[in-house]
């Protein structure tokens, strides 16, 4: 079956941090720049692994960068929100129900802040009996929170998160880039997984240059500007060495996402605008992001069956069909008819390494 698979140049970090059954006095807000919260009732699980995890992600495509963040808290958390915060709160649920506010009044976000606040001064110490999570966009929180809620512990909900924001927050995130995880366990052990981008075994130092001199295009979009990706690979480690699913189960969810399509924002409707024209320069990436040349309006459902294929055929075959497989077959197909250099070699040769 013939696939395409655009390539992207992706960057993204990852932080993340884990302990059970700790009493916190403080912890770092998860609303920065959030889209969406929702928390779990008392006593509905338990964890016995991660307590606490937080992943950045900052991603670079086609030379347009920003960055997006996912908490996940199996804890009752206490939250201190910091300036800049208080506008990015469409969303709360919990085990009563779900409540949205897109577009909050002065008067909700007093209320909101004050509850915040004083609920913060009225449970200093807390034991871990809830779970919490927080990301970009609704529909990965809700994949993080479902992960919770079915036994899974603070790195599954993260890693589910990070997929489900590969379809639905594509700027900032996906497969095609690479991470680090700082995990800490339950028994304060701290896990460094690095799963950055490794460049071609052809690449060269003065790749970039043309006529002596550096140019900045080659090097942040298109061919030359991709490295092998390793978020797939950090993911699967994690997972399995760290979790308690599979990467299977937490990325099927996201294949269904991306197969049916999600209502797009007008945030991402603009950063599709703001890159149109280095998207417009490949023909898989013109076709998914830009059908019938041109963005997808605001509440559009926006489908990546692509996307869902790829997703599927990982939950299928593992890591390694992306890794050794057709995927790696299809880059190295990809690369030799646009003037890359990586190959399905270079996929073959890239693993993980702890810090």
């Amino acid at each position: 079956m013939k696939r395409k698979f655009p390539i992207c140049s992706l960057l993204t970090s990852i932080h993340a941090r884990s302990e059970l059954g700790a009493k916190t006095s403080r912890l770092p807000s998860p609303l920065r720049k959030g889209r969406g919260i929702e928390g779990e009732g008392p006593g509905d699980h338990k964890q016995e692994g991660a307590q606490f995890v937080e992943c950045r992600f900052q991603t670079a495509l086609f030379g347009w960068a920003r960055q997006t963040e996912i908490v996940v808290l199996p804890l009752t958390p206490t939250l201190s929100p910091s300036e800049g915060e208080r506008e990015n709160v469409p969303s709360f649920g919990g085990r009563y129900g779900r409540r949205s506010c897109s577009q909050p009044n002065t008067f909700q976000c007093l209320l909101i802040l004050f509850c915040i606040f004083f609920g913060s001064l009225a449970f200093a110490e807390t034991l871990a009996t809830r779970g919490m999570v927080s990301s970009g966009h609704p529909l990965a929180t809700e994949a993080g929170l479902n992960v919770l809620k079915s036994g899974g512990n603070a790195i599954d909900a993260a890693v589910a998160v990070g997929l489900t924001l590969g379809v639905v927050d594509t700027h900032n995130s996906g497969i095609g880039g690479g991470c680090f995880m700082l995990i800490r366990l339950a028994n304060g052990k701290f896990v460094a997984i690095d799963g950055r981008e490794m460049a071609p075994s052809a690449a060269t130092r003065d790749m970039f240059l043309r006529d002596g001199k550096g140019d900045t295009e080659l090097s942040q979009t298109g061919p030359l500007a991709s490295g092998v990706p390793g978020e797939v690979a950090a993911f699967d480690h994690a997972v399995k060495h760290h979790g308690r699913k599979t990467l299977r189960e937490l990325i099927l969810p996201a294949a269904d996402i991306a197969e049916k399509g999600f209502a797009v924002t007008p945030g991402f409707v603009g950063r599709l605008q703001s890159t149109a024209s280095d998207l417009a320069k490949f023909e898989s990436s013109r076709a998914v992001f830009l059908p019938n040349g041109k963005p997808p309006r605001a509440g559009d459902i926006f489908k990546q069956p692509d996307l869902a294929k790829t997703y599927r055929a990982i939950a299928e075959q593992g890591s390694d069909w992306f890794y050794r497989g057709a995927f790696a077959a299809a880059t190295e197909k990809w690369m030799k008819a646009n003037g890359g250099i990586m190959t399905a070699a270079d996929f073959a040769k890239y693993h993980v390494v702890l810090r």
